[in-house]
């Protein structure tokens, strides 16, 4: 689509300035007018030859309707980005001059001079004031010849608005094929995304090019004081396209659809606060808090972010990716994530494309900059005596930019040195450490799986064991496609094999039965050949050991009691949340009795009984205990575990 091209007009000065209404100037007058006017000697004989046919303070181009016109390309990442200079302008009038009928008349003048008239400094050749009068006619023909960002979809703002906070049908519908029954061969296509917005297709391939104004009016892109705009999109509506995995099918047996399509994964998103946000969210605050899933993957799922960026100071702000950041926007938006891949829908929390401030925290995002500009402005005289100077063409070229593994964060640091980009590109594998600090802002604590101690059963146990002691209950560890463990000398790697793997202490234990006992004087670890899950939150995990020599010591340990006799003293229900102490027997037939235990809130809890009893079996819950903790004799005294006897 051609749009009607804009234009500067400035008004030629009076034919001269310094008659009374009603008068010209003659020869007669140009001995006393010259020399209070500072017109050069060329000239002075040039009003001599051409008597009264030129006027003083009249432009020498009248009539003349002649054009001339300049192209510039401006290469991305220098200082400036202006295509046109004073200096430019003033080469092409001189080219007007050259070719108006007056040639002869304006080649005894000078571009200074001409625009001296034109901008109605009356004849007086102030090159400093007439440059920066230009720079700012430059800068007038360049707004005036910017196509309004609300020409592009001509849906108004209410759609433009919810557009890129993810909503609206460019982002609900998902492009489909339909059979009709009985008729396996011919489908019919619904909702493709090239024939809904086509426009986008239109504005791409508008021929001249224009900048397009930012759309700073819409609330997603009001204000983005760390000059960079991001859009993460986390479905694909449209089939055979450039990126994505929707195939248009309708989601039949044999394949996808399009209506969960995911587009290519290209980050992690960590957090997403709805008080960043709160126009798309409709909610003043909120947390939305993104890591793994109930099967250990990413929850959010395939999430692909795009961006572009410019510098916040005043010189950067000259910069042509801050110039044209109206076309990068439809270029990462429209044309590269929507038309040309088919990528729609937000991350929830955060709108679709917004200023960064408003999107979430993820780790990284793909970058497009300006490459280079070529700009084209046309010079006119028109036979109106009037110099007007238009933009006609912009032809923008665009490129990825920044490192791979960063994007659009090192392309952004280049503009801004003392960039804080990194509070919303945060950088791969850090998302945990973010998502940490955020939840401690809100009062919560990561939970996390650990091992707290390996133990083997004291040496008069058979068969031996080794059992595995976690900070909160485990899920289910079974065999499965193989062993879940392994037991193993660190010096030679030698294994002990394991017979069996049971579950204990309510799960926050488990227990390897082993096929041999273990060298009394040797050392041995144990490590995970499988992913440990937490029981109720099974996305905290404990990975599996990937290095020989990489696991958990396994100490040998002695009995938590004294034998005297058929008297036990000990330490018992090492599961139970309080500390026992018991006092107890075995009769000659085998028979158990607790004559008395001691808690350590001070309570007794007397007997006959046969619970909590020394010489209960070692696989009973509340039974005898064993530790590393050897049983300590003093003056008149002795401890065992956290109980001290002494007389």
């Amino acid at each position: 689509m051609r749009f009607s091209t804009p234009s500067i007009i400035l008004l030629a000065a009076s034919p001269c300035g310094l008659c009374h209404a009603g008068e010209s100037s003659s020869l007669n007058d140009l001995d006393t007018i010259l020399p209070n006017n500072n017109i050069d000697g060329s000239l002075y004989l040039d009003l001599k030859e051409h008597g009264n046919n030129r006027k003083l303070q009249d432009s020498c181009l009248d009539p003349s309707p002649v054009s001339a016109s300049f192209t510039t390309t401006v290469i991305g990442g220098g200082s400036s980005s202006s295509a046109c200079t004073p200096a430019l302008v003033k080469d092409a009038l001189a080219t007007i001059m050259k070719l108006s009928e007056n040639s002869d008349t304006c080649g005894s003048s000078t571009p200074d001079y001409e625009l001296s008239i034109l901008l109605d400094m009356g004849g007086d050749i102030d090159t400093d004031a007439i440059d920066e009068e230009l720079e700012h006619w430059c800068a007038a023909a360049f707004e005036e010849g910017t196509l309004d960002f609300r020409k592009i979809t001509k849906r108004g703002d209410a759609f433009d608005r919810e557009f890129f906070h993810g909503g609206s049908d460019w982002n609900d519908q998902y492009e489909l094929l339909r059979y009709k029954d009985g008729d396996d061969e011919r489908g019919e296509l619904h909702h493709v995304l090239k024939e809904d917005a086509r426009r986008i297709l239109l504005e791409s391939e508008m021929d001249p090019g224009r900048p397009m104004s930012f759309p700073s009016y819409l609330p997603s892109f009001d204000n983005c004081e760390i000059g960079a705009v991001m859009c993460c999109h986390v479905a694909d509506r449209q089939a055979d396209d450039l990126g994505g995995f929707c195939n248009g099918d309708d989601g039949g047996d044999d394949a996808a659809g399009c209506a969960d399509a995911d587009p290519m994964d290209n980050t992690d998103v960590c957090v997403a606060s709805m008080a960043d946000s709160p126009v798309a969210n409709r909610v003043p605050k909120g947390l939305a808090v993104y890591h793994l899933n109930e099967e250990g993957m990413p929850a959010e799922g395939n999430v692909n972010c795009h961006g572009f960026a410019w510098g916040v100071d005043e010189e950067a702000n000259e910069s042509l990716d801050w110039r044209y950041r109206g076309n990068l926007l439809f270029d990462v938006a429209f044309k590269q994530s929507l038309y040309e891949k088919g990528y729609v829908k937000n991350v929830p929390g955060a709108p679709m494309c917004g200023c960064i401030e408003q999107m979430p925290t993820v780790t990284r995002a793909d970058c497009t900059k300006i490459e280079s500009v070529t700009e084209t402005y046309a010079l006119h005289v028109t036979d109106a005596n009037r110099l007007e100077l238009k933009l006609t063409s912009a032809d923008v070229g665009y490129s990825p930019c920044g490192e791979e593994e960063d994007g659009l964060a090192s392309h952004h640091i280049l503009f801004n040195p003392n960039s804080v980009i990194d509070e919303k590109l945060v950088g791969k594998g850090n998302c945990a450490d973010v998502i940490d600090n955020t939840m401690q802002e809100y009062g919560y604590k990561r939970s996390v799986l650990e091992i707290g101690e390996a133990l083997f059963t004291p040496e008069d146990v058979s068969p031996a064991r080794v059992l595995i002691s976690f900070n909160v209950a485990v899920a289910d560890i079974g065999s499965g496609d193989g062993p879940a463990f392994k037991v193993y000398d660190p010096d030679d790697l030698t294994e002990i094999p394991i017979k069996s793997i049971a579950m204990k202490q309510g799960n926050t234990a488990v227990e390897l039965t082993l096929s041999s006992a273990p060298n009394a004087d040797a050392m041995y670890r144990v490590s995970n050949l499988v992913t440990l899950h937490k029981r109720i939150a099974p996305m905290v995990t404990i990975e599996p050991d990937s290095d020989d020599g990489a696991g958990y010591d396994i100490f040998h340990t002695s009995w938590d009691h004294l034998t005297i006799g058929n008297w036990r003293l000990g330490f018992t229900c090492e599961a139970c949340s309080d500390s026992h102490f018991s006092v107890s027997s075995e009769d000659d037939e085998g028979k158990l009795y607790t004559s008395q235990i001691f808690r350590d809130d001070g309570t007794l809890h007397p007997g006959p009984r046969s619970d909590y009893n020394a010489w209960d079996d070692v696989d009973v819950v509340d039974g005898p205990s064993y530790s590393v903790d050897i049983i300590a004799f003093g003056d008149y005294g002795v401890q065992i575990r956290d109980w001290r006897i002494r007389q």
